[in-house]
Parts: C-alpha cells; structure tokens; sequence
C-alpha cells in the first residue's frame, strides 16, 4: 500500500506529490521517490523504490486538480429599448498574481431580455471561456430596464425644442 500526501490544486507555480508511508503485509518499507515536480493542473506518475529490506519498484499515480475560478457578470441597467452592453465581469480566484490574459476561450455573454421586451429585471450569463489550469464557474448578473418618457413643456408649441425627461423607473 502505498499512501500518498495531501491532495494538490493548481497554485501556479511548482509541485511534487509525497507519499506519506510504504507498506507490504502491514510492515513499512523504507523507500526512494523519483519524478519530475510539476506546475499545471493534470495527472502525473511517481515511481516509489524500496530499499532496505524490501527491493522492488511500484508506480503511483497522482494530479493536480484545477483551481477553482469564478466569473461573475456585473450587474446592468439600460433603458427600455437599448441593446445591452456586453461590457463587465468580476473574476475571483486567480492564483499567484495570475490574470484573465492565462484564459483560453472568448468570453460572451447572453440575456434572457429582447431588445424593447418588457420592462424588468433579467439575467445576464457569461460563458465562453475555459483553461487547462481552472475550473470555471460562470455566475449570472442581472439586467434590469428603465422606462423614461420625453414630453413637451405645457403650452410649449410642436415646433419648440424644449422637451423635459420623466424619471426613469423600472
């Protein structure tokens, strides 16, 4: 049996599985580990070596697992009728100074709103972007639409420009 160390996640920078025993028959053998550290998330092999009493050689497999990333959308209001931007997220759990530039993938972004549907609160959801080393979470935001009303100054004639803007209010 052989009983590895605590398990690993990605942390950008690099690792080496240990083995925290050797055993055969219930006895612990003394033993040699050999292979390379490794920095990305992914599945390695060790080759342990006894020595000693015991002479022989076993592989043990090992990874790292990815980090976990989360890529929330901001929050969004327009007003009734605009198209929405597809203009902001929030990243949490970059490891090791790491920034969006390590991500793979477009980031893009989908509504539950229809241009010059009903006024309300909807759902913005950002997808697209993916990594080797992450395993990415995408969180949605919300979208939520104005209606403003423009009208004419009491008594003001239809060629004045003068016009006033109600509040917005969902």
């Amino acid at each position: 049996t052989i009983n590895l160390g605590q398990r690993l996640s990605y942390n950008g920078k690099q690792q080496i599985q240990t083995i925290s025993g050797v055993w055969i028959d219930g006895l612990t053998v003394t033993f040699d580990v050999s292979g390379d550290a490794q920095t990305n998330a992914g599945d390695y092999t060790l080759k342990v070596t006894g020595n000693g009493n015991f002479v022989g050689e076993a592989t043990v497999d090992w990874s790292i697992a990815k980090a976990q990333l989360t890529v929330t959308a901001k929050d969004k209001a327009i007003t009734f009728g605009d198209a929405p931007e597809n203009d902001g997220v929030e990243y949490e759990g970059f490891v090791n100074g790491e920034t969006e530039e390590v991500l793979d993938g477009e980031l893009t972004y989908s509504y539950d709103y229809e241009q010059s549907g009903d006024v309300g609160v909807y759902t913005i959801t950002p997808s697209g972007l993916t990594s080797d080393n992450y395993q990415i979470g995408f969180v949605a935001g919300k979208l939520s639409t104005f209606l403003c009303h423009a009208a004419r100054l009491a008594g003001a004639s239809i060629f004045s420009s003068v016009v006033f803007y109600e509040p917005c209010r969902v």
